[in-house]
């Protein structure tokens, strides 16, 4: 793979960044002191203006046993957790799969082949595009600009915040059309950054407008600053640090209860109280958060599946079953 790739290109960096960092974070983790640890990048031939790129990530660690390979990518359960390493912590299934769903949102794939006791082999295969001036030439990173990439590709505002919470309306100018869930708004919390930006695209890939937050304060905040009914649901990590999924449902709950003790002393009709779903890590987990009643509508397990989460919010927003498309 000797080809060069352009200056400047076109492509998610952060989730790259991220899912590259994960798999070499699990590569060292379970590689033992005096064992090594490889990391090698190349670009293929172009298609046109279409780069693929080619990671390798080679390690001499404990390796994976064969049984475990058709679930690698499944997010970790109790029945995985006695078939792995007992060095091996609760999460590392679910971080792989997270990543491996990211990468198959970029058009891209994860391959891993090991021998338990020699180490793992793991690739990752995703292509960028060339970004090229209005005169057709490929840009440079020192002409970097609105002026010379053109109005079709000029940067787009990222968005406004509230209360700490980031809305990713425009989300560098990706923003599906058509769909029956096109333009709600939907409040994301989600403390792992990897996790959160997978959810996300998968909102906004059904013509979403996504608001995320990484904490249950934050939430809370955003959720107040706005009038009822600005939020048609909120998807809230039931486990994360200070303020949980749980304790941010029922602050959530507090304040629609306020307001429609207001609007009863006014004279006018309640808000309908916004869907809640809970991200959980485990199907247990999922069924335990469908149990909570008015504070918890529903549990979804994490890597979440697209039609499973359409599925889920076509029957809480709108209390019918939806099709995945």
């Amino acid at each position: 793979m000797s080809e060069r790739l352009p200056e400047v290109v076109c492509g998610d960096r952060d989730a790259l960044k991220r899912v590259l960092l994960n798999i070499l974070d699990n590569a060292v983790r379970y590689t033992n002191r005096g064992g090594k640890v490889s990391f090698s990048a190349g670009c293929g031939q172009p298609d046109g203006t279409v780069f693929p790129l080619h990671f390798e990530i080679i390690d001499t660690g404990i390796g994976i046993e064969d049984s475990l390979m058709p679930v690698l990518f499944e997010p970790f359960t109790r029945g995985h957790s006695n078939a792995m390493d007992p060095r091996m912590r609760p999460g590392f299934g679910l971080g792989l799969a997270t990543a491996n769903s990211l990468v198959r949102l970029m058009g891209g794939r994860i391959g891993v082949t090991s021998t338990p006791g020699v180490g793992s082999y793991f690739t990752v295969d995703v292509s960028v595009k060339a970004v090229l001036n209005r005169y057709g030439r490929l840009v440079e990173a020192r002409d970097l600009g609105a002026d010379a990439l053109g109005e079709d590709a000029a940067a787009r505002p990222g968005g406004e915040t509230a209360a700490g919470a980031q809305d990713d309306d425009s989300a560098g100018g990706k923003k599906p059309a058509g769909g029956e869930f096109h333009g709600l708004r939907v409040l994301l919390t989600e403390d792992d950054p990897l996790s959160c930006r997978l959810i996300r695209e998968l909102l906004l890939r059904r013509g979403m407008v996504v608001v995320t937050s990484s904490s249950g304060m934050e939430t809370v905040r955003a959720f107040q600053n706005h009038r009822a009914g600005y939020y048609s649901a909120i998807l809230v990590d039931y486990h994360m640090p200070g303020m949980d999924g749980l304790e941010t449902a029922r602050q959530i709950r507090a304040t629609e209860q306020e307001r429609a003790r207001a609007a009863k002393e006014r004279g006018h009709e309640a808000a309908r109280p916004v869907p809640i779903i809970a991200l959980t890590q485990n199907a247990f987990e999922e069924d335990m958060a469908s149990s909570f009643g008015a504070t918890i509508d529903a549990g979804i397990s994490k890597p979440v599946e697209e039609k499973k989460l359409v599925h889920l919010l076509g029957r809480v927003i709108a209390g019918r079953e939806t099709a995945a498309n």
